[in-house]
């Protein structure tokens, strides 16, 4: 080590024990402070004096400040009022705590009139039609008065927090809000409310379970029936399960969808009786979509015409699940029954390959000329393919007349939905060709006998 770094090292520790002395020199100048005193508990209520009452475990009354300022309920803060509002609230919030869903509850939020004169509540309402504040409208000086909020928790469950929205006369304070909060319990728990099955396979079945858990003594389901075709209820267990700290009843049935049904979507309600008497029945919607090797996009074509004269079109595409190929025999389209009609719509159905050189999926393409009295349009195109259990296929069409800027919107008359000039249907003949591919154009077009215009929304149909 050299002198210059041994000189360096010596002064910094000169330094640090001045440093140390100096800090022991202050420290004896300081007194010693005597040991705070330990903090008194506080004197339990006496039960026997109703005028010292004990605090209820699960307090459902939170009160403000003394300026009225909203205190936490329930991990929840509560509205707060400006010192200066006319009108002093005893508590702005109100913690329900747990309650059944099958029965409504009240609050009744107490306030006096603090501000010297006569205070007007204009208006009251609830942040949803769940909660339902009712009040008196005019208070004097010095008076008391109150708002009392109804909470109605029908198909409602867990944590509820709903707001009341008070209107004065008062221009320094117009509106004050106040809050009401509870843990909705679910008198009986469904699980699921609404059984769908989603997309089921033409000529198969599919199960699902509900389970119906009741907070009653004994809870049981009586009877379960199918209101509707096209699935049926079978029981499966009952047992007991816990729920938020509760042993409650449960049980289980199994829904089953009909391997008979057609394709089409299929909707119907499954009722159970229950020997709960607060909740007697229980509703659950079971829905079904039955699908076949053809998927449709989308289910049902809208149609938005202008003004007169304009193109319009709209397209719907159909394609296999699987990507196996299949051929689109015909295309017609067909207005609705007992519809008047008019022959200026010049409509035209064409159908192209969705992709080059694949015959698994295909553009139907529904296009048009708005007549001069449209004001409505409904009907059906009509799809025949060479698919054994989609050989006829309906897409429903409906459309109406988007006026433009500046234009009035024609008045529905007896001829107000036009008919449609289409490619007329195809036999249903073994004999009948497919739709011909233009090795040109990569577009499906049919035979010459119902060739259809080209693709162009305006264009209309050719004699």
């Amino acid at each position: 080590m050299s002198t210059t770094q041994t000189n360096a090292l010596r002064r910094t520790g000169i330094a640090i024990i001045s440093a140390l002395a100096l800090a022991g020199s202050a420290l004896a100048q300081i007194a010693p402070q005597p040991a705070a005193a330990p903090a008194v508990p506080a004197k339990p209520a006496n039960p026997a004096n109703p005028a010292v009452p004990a605090a209820p475990a699960h307090s459902h009354n939170h009160g403000s400040t003394p300026e009225g300022q909203g205190v936490p309920a329930g991990g929840i803060a509560g509205p707060t009022h400006p010192a200066a509002s006319p009108i002093k609230f005893e508590v702005t919030s109100h913690d329900f705590g747990k309650i059944p869903d099958s029965k409504s509850i009240s609050y009744d939020f107490k306030f006096t009139n603090t501000s010297g004169k006569v205070v007007n509540i204009v208006n009251a309402t609830g942040s949803c039609g769940c909660t339902v504040p009712t009040f008196e409208k005019q208070h004097q000086s010095g008076g008391e008065g109150k708002i009392t909020a109804t909470f109605n928790p029908t198909g409602r469950s867990g944590r509820e927090v709903k707001t009341v929205t008070i209107f004065l006369d008062d221009p320094a304070t117009p509106t004050l809000q106040l809050q009401v909060i509870a843990d909705v319990q679910k008198r009986i728990i469904v699980e699921p409310m609404q059984v769908y099955m989603g997309e089921v396979n033409f000529k198969t079945s599919r199960d699902q379970t509900v389970t119906l858990t009741g907070r009653a003594e004994n809870f049981d389901i009586t009877t379960a029936e199918v209101q509707g075709s096209g699935f049926k209820i079978t029981p499966v267990s009952k047992d007991k399960v816990e729920v938020g700290g509760e042993q409650l009843n449960r049980v289980t049935y199994k829904v089953t969808v009909d391997d008979t049904l057609p394709i089409n979507r299929v909707q119907a309600n499954a009722l159970f009786t229950t020997n709960d008497p607060l909740t007697p029945t229980v509703n659950v919607s079971l829905i079904a979509d039955v699908v076949g090797q053809l998927r449709l996009s989308p289910p049902q074509v809208g149609v938005k015409m202008s003004a007169s004269g304009e193109p319009f079109f709209s397209d719907v595409f159909i394609e296999s699940r699987e990507a196996q190929p299949f051929n689109i025999l015909g295309v017609s389209f067909e207005p609705a029954p007992g519809v008047s009609t008019e022959t200026s719509l010049n409509a035209v159905i064409d159908v192209t390959r969705r992709e080059p050189g694949s015959k698994a999926a295909y553009r139907i393409r529904f296009a048009g000329t708005t007549p001069a009295n449209a004001t409505e349009l409904r009907g059906s195109i009509k799809i025949q393919t060479d698919v054994k259990d989609q050989a006829d296929i309906a897409v429903k069409v409906s459309g109406f007349q988007v006026p433009v800027a500046g234009q009035q919107a024609p008045k529905p008359t007896a001829a107000a939905t036009p008919k449609v000039r289409t490619v007329p249907q195809l036999p249903q003949a073994t004999t009948t060709p497919p739709v011909q591919i233009s090795p040109a154009t990569d577009d499906d077009v049919a035979p010459a006998a119902v060739r259809t215009a080209p693709a162009v929304p305006a264009a209309p149909i050719k004699k």
